[in-house]
């Protein structure tokens, strides 16, 4: 499979998302996006695999673009 083609999945699952089909908090199943997207489930778990990482890597920056309050040490 080419990249577009994993990239254009990639898309597809974040736009389904974004468009409330998997509202927040709900179970991704990944047979069910490996079906509903006509990709493998193999491909999905990698998608997957990404989106984690890329919520991970925002997460990191989120904190280390939080103001830092000093506190005394009691």
């Amino acid at each position: 499979m080419s990249r577009d083609g994993a990239t254009d999945a990639y898309s597809l699952i974040l736009d389904a998302i974004d468009r409330g089909r998997y509202p927040p908090g709900a179970r991704l199943v990944e047979t069910e996006l490996a079906e509903r997207f006509g990709r493998s489930l193999a491909h999905v778990q990698v998608l997957m695999l990404q989106h984690r990482r890329v919520i991970l890597l925002e997460a990191v920056q989120q904190c280390h673009a939080a103001p830092v309050i000093e506190q005394p040490i009691a």
